[in-house]
């Protein structure tokens, strides 16, 4: 191909310098001027009018071969383009058919592994039938058995009941004689305790009146009303230093990085309340002192003080 590209440029030039050769004769020469060549130049002029002609048709003749090359090619690749479309369009039907046959055979696995599923049930379910049915012979068979012992227990009952019945008069006479030897028992009982009753009655009657005559005579009514009312007055007065101490207790003690502190409490119990007021310090890290004092409602002041030492 670079030959024939040489040789069309070479063509070329020498027609152009024929050309031109020709027209400067023209217009330099008359009208009815006829160039006359030498043998050689006749010559050089064919051989070159042949190579250029043949050379212009090895140029055709290339280019036609050119244009027949591009045209292969553009159909090589046109099917070139078809295969790999076709290649890709069968990639992606097989991958599909494999799926799909991927997923028909899971589904397959799983219809089977359910039929095998049922087919255990079944089998379960027969031998369970089985054994069913076997209990119900048995139990029948049981029932049948606890029957019959059932019917001789009645029989041996009713059997028992009548030989009672044949002895109800001896028994019930036997009993009744022993109702009237209790109840004459029962009545001696009653009138021994009747005279217990009355002894008891005429010497509680007594000493009631003995108790009567020493209140009479020593004032007891009085002391008694006292003694009642210094209880009572005890007991307010203990109630009320309960609440105090309560009240006292309850007062916050100095916490761990303080040195000093004061609070107040309050207690109550009994229909009877109490304040107090206190104090604690630590008067050294390892020591702490305390102290409070109270006043209730029944007026009594309670004071207490304490000291530890922690480690």
């Amino acid at each position: 191909m670079k030959k024939a590209t040489l040789a069309l440029i070479i063509g070329s030039i020498l027609s152009s310098v024929m050309s031109f050769a020709n027209a400067a004769t023209v217009i330099d020469a008359p009208n009815n001027y006829d160039p006359v060549f030498t043998s050689g130049e006749s010559s050089l002029l064919e051989n070159t009018a042949l190579t250029v002609f043949q050379h212009d048709s090895a140029i055709n003749n290339l280019q036609a071969q050119t244009d027949a090359e591009v045209s292969a090619r553009t159909t090589l690749g046109n099917q070139v383009d078809g295969n790999k479309q076709a290649i890709a369009n069968l990639g992606s039907t097989t991958k599909n058919a494999l799926i799909n046959n991927a997923a028909e055979n899971e589904e397959q696995n799983k219809a089977l592994n359910v039929l095998n599923g049922q087919i255990q049930v079944t089998g379960t379910q027969v031998e369970g039938n089985k054994q069913a049915i076997a209990n119900l012979g048995s139990t029948t068979k049981t029932a049948l058995i606890n029957n019959a012992t059932e019917n001789e227990e009645q029989n041996k009952a009713l059997n028992v009941l009548n030989g009672q019945i044949q002895m109800t008069g001896a028994y019930a006479k036997s009993r009744t004689d022993a109702a009237i030897a209790n109840a004459e028992n029962n009545k001696a009982a009653l009138a021994k305790t009747n005279q217990a009753v009355a002894a008891h009655s005429a010497e509680l009657a007594n000493h009631e009146s003995r108790i009567d005559a020493l209140e009479a005579n020593t004032g007891a009514g009085n002391s008694f009303a006292r003694l009642k009312n210094q209880v009572d007055d005890n007991r307010q007065r203990a109630s009320a230093g309960i609440a105090g101490v309560a009240a006292m207790a309850n007062i916050p003690q100095v916490t761990q990085g303080a040195t000093f502190s004061v609070g107040a409490g309050a207690g109550t119990t009994d229909g009877e309340s109490a304040l107090a007021v206190g104090f604690s310090a630590r008067a050294t890290e390892n020591t702490v002192i305390k102290a409070s004092v109270s006043n209730d409602s029944q007026q009594n002041f309670v004071v207490g003080a304490g000291a530890a030492y922690q480690w």
